[in-house]
């Protein structure tokens, strides 16, 4: 039997709508499945995904395994996979997404001759209700293995389904997800990158990322009413910060503080302030606390954020506990029109 290349972990609950089309993304050349790990983690689904996933696993019984446990969320679903993996790299896939069929082949062929700590891939996100499709590239150099220090702020921002990690890197940090809430894939593509030093771009597209269907945990009605949630993801990457710093290179740290920038300016500042009601101003307050004594430059820059230069959105929340979320909506909103208006 030939070693294992890659694993792939597909954490799973609920998923028997999508679930065939997520693993038939993975089917490729006999050669390759021998190569290739899949684990399927059902976690505790009431539907028939655990039949479903059964049947590729008769199927492929040398690549497929099914592992069928008590429902504890997403990070439970990395922790136990990590936990079985056997391939040199790890990479996840959510049930309700899909590699591309195409570039999957070569990409596990490369991983086969290669020897870095990180793979960077391209993605597309797909809208469910109409089809539409955005490829998400990084300007990056992809001939070449770079460190960790070359990473742009866009890079430093980038989708978790955009990484590849050599597997024992993330065992040697003892990396454990946190358990029993949703978000957590923040911590993914945070805290093992932090510790990479060895990097690499394929520039290809290999993963499909579903959005706007019912139910998903990023709908602007699910993602107000567990804002917490996200809130306690990022207060685990503040609180372990300093740590990390002990544990990783100067451009790991630099990373972390980029990273950490990034979801506070990009996600919770302008998502929260424009879309959010006033059931999580509380925690929004508790965020801005922790983010003055975590860095109080960040802080100060956060506060001096404006729209053309007239609207200090954040500095106005602060001193009157309220902000004109249309008004502000619409000045977004704008601003995105004229940019893409500038770039045609």
């Amino acid at each position: 039997m030939k070693n294992k290349i890659l694993t792939i972990i597909i954490p799973t609950y609920n998923m028997e709508k999508f679930l065939r089309r997520c693993l038939d993304s993975l089917i490729i050349d006999e050669d390759g499945m021998k190569q290739l790990e899949v684990l399927v983690i059902n976690d505790g689904s009431k539907d028939s995904s655990s039949q479903i996933a059964h049947e590729y696993q008769d199927k492929y019984p040398e690549t497929f395994r099914v592992i069928d446990k008590e429902n504890g969320n997403y990070g439970s679903c990395i922790n136990r996979g990590l936990k079985e993996a056997k391939g040199k790299y790890v990479k996840v896939l959510d049930a309700d997404d899909w590699f591309d069929n195409g570039h999957f082949r070569g990409f596990v062929s490369f991983l086969d001759s290669c020897n870095v700590d990180c793979i960077i891939n391209n993605m597309v996100t797909v809208y469910e209700q109409n089809s539409k499709r955005k490829v998400v590239s990084y300007k990056l150099p992809h001939d070449r293995i770079f460190g960790l220090g070359e990473l742009n702020d866009a890079a430093c921002n980038m989708w978790m389904h955009c990484v590849c990690y050599l597997t024992s890197n993330v065992r040697r940090i003892d990396y454990h997800q946190t358990e029993g809430i949703s978000y957590t894939d923040q911590e993914w593509i945070c805290l093992p990158m932090s510790n990479c030093n060895k990097l690499f771009y394929y520039n290809k597209i290999i993963y499909n990322y579903c959005i706007g269907r019912d139910g998903q945990t990023i709908s602007p009605v699910i993602w107000n009413k567990n804002f917490w949630m996200e809130i306690d993801g990022l207060f685990k990457m503040i609180q372990q910060r300093r740590a990390l710093y002990e544990g990783c290179t100067q451009n790991g740290a630099d990373y972390i503080d980029k990273r950490i920038k990034a979801r506070t300016l990009s996600c919770y500042y302008a998502y929260f302030l424009q879309f959010s009601d006033n059931t999580n101003d509380h925690l929004m307050k508790k965020l801005d606390e922790k983010i003055r004594e975590y860095d109080i430059q960040l802080y100060a820059y956060i506060g001096s954020l404006s729209l053309f230069k007239l609207y200090k959105y954040v500095s106005i929340w602060r001193k009157q506990n309220k902000i004109n979320r249309p008004f502000l909506s619409f000045l977004v909103r704008f601003r995105a029109m004229i940019k893409t208006l500038i770039s045609y």
